[in-house]
Formats: structure tokens, sequence, C-alpha cells
């Protein structure tokens, strides 16, 4: 019987599980399954007899383990990591084709699953962050999760109405931001301008369900950037609006693929996955892609790239 680590965060998205359920839902697939909350603060002390580690949460959720593995990856056991998408948005679920499956058919999988080397982005050029999974960036989507407050996310109630705020604080933004300049080289050719915002992608989907990278995939050793400049503001404000209709339709700006990436901007409104970075002055950050430096326990289907 294998053992597993559940790193669980027991307030994420609409709080379907409780511990104790969501424990007696794993063993009921013929697991070992050890509890720890990801509110502790003695989480980061996995077991070394556990032969996997599941992550039960969001996509900050994902972010934080991954944070303690990436940093620990030459001292310690590497652990292979299984996620149930509990969270909000689910960007990284949605991604890796998980949040297309019930918890009950992601727990079944692991019996007989696929091992899925996950790229991570290493950063260079900030001196509090070092690696990033999902996206980096400056303009309008950072200053959207400066806007969105503890008191805004009181207010609502259900995810999807938390998601559906976002996206009209998106709409207000995107109509009225002012681009910034910025220097921008993408396997060395030059993209330097004024842009609206600058997402550099290893997953296909960001912050409220925003779809900017469709072909995406975070284990293909490839970033994508998305650059959106003053010409593009009509169309990105009319996504944003489908959006908020409920209506689901492509990005309408291409995204471009790379490998080493060098940004440097002027001006706040920069972040590194779920993490706002605070500068004001221009800044430099080189990214590079460590390609499968972790390991994901997936469905089968998902050993294809896509």
């Amino acid at each position: 019987m294998k053992l597993a680590q559940l790193i669980h965060n027991p307030t994420a998205g609409a709080e379907t599980y409780t511990p104790q359920t969501l424990v007696a839902l794993i063993e009921s697939f013929g697991f070992k399954c050890i509890y720890t909350s990801s509110k502790k603060k003695n989480w980061k002390k996995f077991d070394s007899s556990a032969d996997f580690l599941i992550i039960g949460g969001g996509d900050g959720t994902v972010k934080k383990v991954a944070d303690v593995l990436l940093s620990r990856r030459i001292l310690d056991k590497q652990y292979k990591v299984a996620l149930l998408p509990l969270g909000t948005a689910n960007n990284i679920g949605k991604t890796l084709k998980l949040s297309q499956l019930s918890t009950e058919k992601i727990i079944q999988s692991w019996k007989k699953p696929a091992i899925v080397p996950i790229d991570a982005v290493q950063l260079s050029g900030l001196l509090d962050k070092e690696f990033f999974l999902e996206s980096f960036g400056f303009g309008i989507f950072p200053h959207l999760m400066n806007s969105i407050t503890e008191k805004h996310k009181k207010a609502v109630g259900t995810p999807e109405e938390e998601l559906q705020m976002a996206l009209e604080m998106l709409l207000e933004i995107a109509e009225n931001y002012k681009p910034k300049e910025s220097k921008i080289f993408i396997d060395g050719k030059d993209y330097s301008g004024e842009y609206l915002m600058a997402e550099v992608m290893n997953i296909q989907s960001i912050g409220p369900n925003l779809v900017l990278n469709p072909k995406g995939h975070p284990g293909d050793g490839i970033l994508e950037t998305v650059l959106i400049a003053e010409k593009d503001r009509k169309k990105l404000i009319r996504y944003i609006k489908e959006l908020i209709k409920g209506k689901e339709i492509p990005f309408p700006v291409n995204a471009i693929r790379g490998r080493q990436i060098t940004l440097s901007w002027v001006g706040a409104d920069a972040h590194a996955d779920d993490e706002v970075i605070e500068y004001t002055k221009e800044q430099e950050v080189t990214l590079d892609v460590r390609n499968g430096i972790l390991q994901f326990i997936l469905p089968k289907r998902e050993s294809r790239k896509s």
C-alpha cells in the first residue's frame, strides 16, 4: 500500500471537503494518507517515508509546495506530486486537464499513472524571487492583483462570484491603464515597446481563467510571451466583456514562443505567479526554463504534451 502525504488548504475554493472526508476518500482507493494542513506552521515538514505528495488546493497551494521542493531538491528526497485542484481558478489544474475530471477519477488514476516532467522557470535579477510555475509579467494583470483586496474577497460568496468580480475589475483597469515602456528580448530578438500587459506564460491561463496561451504546456521546455500594446486594447476589452457574459472566445493576440527571455520595465505592477513584486525603478529580469525539474503524477493521457 502506497503512502501519500496530503498538503491540503482547508479554505480553498468552495471548501467542498473537510480534512476527514478528503483523507477518507483517498484511503478508500487503497492508499494510506498522512494529512497536513497548509495553514499550519509545520506544513513544510514532508514525511520521508511518503511515496508521493498530494496537493489539495488551488494554484497558490501548488506554488507554495513547489517553492519548497525547488529550494530543497538538492538536499532532500525528490517527491513526485499529485494534484487535486480544489481552488477557485485552478489554472494549473485546467492546463493539465485535471479540472475536467472528478476528484474520485483523479485519485483512481494514481494507481497506474503517468509521471510527467513539469518545468519551472528560473528568475535572475530579482532579490526575493527565484522561480515561477505559472506566469511572470507586468502591467494590467498585477495591477488587478493589487486591486483585489481582502475586503473585496469577503464581499463575495461563491468562487464563481469571486471570478466574476475579478473580471469586472479587470475590464475597468483595461479601459484606463496607461502603457508601460519596456525592453523585451525573446531568444535574442528585440520586442521592445510600450505595453499594457506583458505576460510570460508557462501554463495556459492565469487569474480569473484568462486563457492567454491555449496551446501551452508546462512540460515542453518552451515559454509563451503575450504582449498587449495600445493597438490591442479594444481586442482585450472585447475579450473580457465576452468572459463576463459567460462566453469563451479565443484570446485575440498570439503568443511569442521562446526559451530565454529578458525583460525590463519602468514602474511597479509586476508579479511572479500569485505574488505582486513591489519595485518602482527599472528592472531587468532574465527568465530561463528549467525543463522537467518537477515530476507530477497525472492520468496517462497527460503523458502526451498538448
